[in-house]
C-alpha cells in the first residue's frame, strides 16, 4: 500500500498544479475532450463540491473528530473499485491523480492510504533501488540449485599429442670389417688371418692357392688358417674371403700374397741292409695315403690357444730337411721333426683333441694321432709304449704314450708331425702362432 503525508495544519486540500496547468479537463468538456473525460471531470466536480466538508473534517481538533468526519466523508463519496478502474486506463493524466487524492483515505497514524493502488507497480519517479539491486544475503533467482546428484567426473579429454612421425629404421652401419692377411707366407709354413667385425660373424668361407682354410669363429672374431707344404710352389697367389654376419649381410673380398722358398738342409742317413727294404717307396707310399685320408677330416675345433712342445728334448733333425739315404739323391724332404729323447721319455700331447689312430705301422712304428679339429692334426711315431686308445679325448699336456725305436729308427727319438688341411708343416711354428 502506497502511502502520502497528511498534513492537518493546512485548511483545505489545494488541487494540484498540474490541474491548473489544464483548466479544460477540469472546467470543463470542449471540442477536444473525449467522453471519457468528460466522466472523469464530473467525478473531480464531486471532490471540489465536498472539499469543504473534507476540510473541515481534516482541521477538526482531536483524533476522534478526524477519524469521524473523515469515514463520513468516505461514505459519501464514489465507489473506489469504479474510481479505480477509471484510474488504470488514464493513469497517465493529472486528472487522474486529482482523482487519487480524493479516493484515498486517511490512517490513524496520519498517513494517507491508498488502497487500490499495486505496490508491484512503482511511479514514474521513484527508483526502484531495491529489486534493481539485491541484498547481499539474497540468493539470485537466476542461478540453479545444486543438486545432490553426483556431478559427473569431466571426461578426459585426450591429449592433443602430436602424432609421432615413424621413427625411421636405422639403416644398418656398412659392416666393420678388419681382415689381417699376411702378403708373404713361407714355404712350409701357416698362414693365419685373423678376421675382426663390429657384428656376429656366421660364417667364412676362405680359399687360398685353390685349397680351403680352417676357420674359427667366435662371435665377431674369426681365424682362418692354411698350412704350407715346405715344397708348395712359391710364386703370387689370391686370398678369398666371403664373410656372412648375423641378419643376412656379407662381405666378400681378395686379398693377394705370395708364397716364398724356404732353404731347407740337406742330410745323409746310413741304413743298415736289414732295414733297406723299409725304403721301398711302394711301403711308404701306401702309409703316405692312409695318414692323408685321417687328416682329410674336419671336425669342430678342440684345440684351445698356442700348441707346445711334445717333449722336453733337442731336435736331432728339423722340419723339412732334405733326406738322402745311404749317399743317394736328396728325395722326401723331412715332414716332421725329431726329438732326440731319451727311452720312455714321457710323450706329451700338445693340444686337446680327440686319438683317431692308436696303431702300429711299418715305417712309424708305435703311432698316435691325435685331431685337433679344423682340418688340424698331430702325430708322434716310435713309442716304446702307447697310453692311450682311439675315440679317447684327451687335454693338452696328457701323456699318450712313451719315447722309444720302432719302425724305421736308428736309436730312440720322438717323431712329431703337425698336419693341417692335408699338409705337413713345422711343427716349431704352432707353438708361437696367435691361435684363438
Amino acid at each position: 500500500m502506497s502511502n502520502f503525508v497528511c498534513q492537518p495544519g493546512l485548511s483545505h486540500f489545494s488541487r494540484p498544479s498540474s490541474l491548473t496547468a489544464r483548466p479544460e479537463l477540469v472546467e470543463g468538456p470542449d471540442k477536444t475532450t473525449g467522453r471519457r473525460e468528460r466522466r472523469l471531470a464530473t467525478q473531480v466536480g464531486w471532490f471540489d463540491k465536498c472539499r469543504p466538508e473534507l476540510d473541515e473534517g481534516l482541521t477538526t481538533s482531536g483524533t476522534r473528530d478526524r477519524g469521524e468526519n473523515a469515514t463520513a466523508l468516505c461514505q459519501r463519496r464514489p465507489d473506489s473499485d469504479l474510481l479505480a478502474q477509471r484510474l488504470r486506463r488514464y493513469a497517465a493524466t493529472p486528472l487522474s491523480l486529482a482523482l487519487l487524492l480524493f479516493a484515498s483515505g486517511c490512517n490513524a497514524d496520519g498517513t494517507f492510504a491508498i488502497p487500490f493502488l499495486p505496490t508491484a507497480t512503482p511511479t514514474v519517479t521513484a527508483t526502484p533501488t531495491v529489486t534493481a539491486t539485491p541484498s547481499p544475503t539474497s540468493t539470485p533467482t537466476l542461478t540453479p540449485t545444486p543438486t545432490n546428484s553426483p556431478t559427473p567426473l569431466p571426461t578426459a579429454t585426450p591429449t592433443s599429442s602430436p602424432t609421432p612421425s615413424p621413427v625411421p629404421t636405422a639403416t644398418p652401419a656398412p659392416f666393420g670389417l678388419k681382415v689381417e692377411a699376411p702378403e708373404t707366407v713361407a714355404q712350409g709354413g701357416v698362414m693365419v688371418v685373423p678376421v675382426h667385425a663390429n657384428t656376429t660373424i656366421t660364417a667364412v668361407q676362405a680359399t687360398a692357392a685353390g685349397r680351403t682354410l680352417g676357420v674359427s669363429i667366435q662371435g665377431a672374431d674369426a681365424v682362418a688358417l692354411l698350412g704350407f707344404r715346405s715344397d708348395a710352389r712359391t710364386g703370387p697367389a689370391t686370398l678369398s674371403l666371403r664373410i656372412s654376419f648375423a641378419g643376412g649381410g656379407n662381405a666378400q673380398a681378395d686379398y693377394p700374397f705370395s708364397v716364398i722358398a724356404t732353404r731347407f738342409p740337406v742330410e745323409n742317413i746310413e741304413v743298415s741292409e736289414d732295414e733297406e727294404d723299409l725304403l721301398d717307396p711302394a711301403v711308404m707310399n701306401t702309409e703316405w695315403q692312409k695318414l692323408l685320408g685321417i687328416a682329410a677330416r674336419v671336425t669342430p675345433q678342440k684345440w684351445q690357444g698356442p700348441f707346445i712342445r711334445p717333449v722336453q728334448a733337442g731336435i736331432t733333425s728339423a722340419f723339412g730337411t732334405r733326406r738322402s739315404y745311404n749317399d743317394g739323391p736328396p728325395g722326401i724332404p723331412h715332414e716332421g721333426a725329431d726329438f732326440g729323447a731319451a727311452l720312455a721319455t714321457p710323450i706329451l700331447a700338445t693340444n686337446a683333441g680327440t686319438v683317431v689312430v692308436a696303431d702300429t705301422w711299418y715305417v712309424r712304428g708305435n703311432a698316435v694321432v691325435l685331431d685337433h679339429g679344423l682340418g688340424v692334426f698331430s702325430g708322434y711315431y716310435h713309442m716304446s709304449q702307447r697310453l692311450v686308445e682311439p675315440g679317447q679325448a684327451v687335454t693338452k699336456g696328457q701323456v699318450i704314450g712313451l719315447v722309444g725305436e720302432t719302425g724305421l729308427a736308428t736309436g730312440p727319438h720322438l717323431h712329431w708331425d703337425m698336419i693341417a688341411q692335408g699338409a705337413h708343416t713345422n711343427g716349431m711354428a704352432w707353438t708361437v702362432l696367435p691361435l684363438p
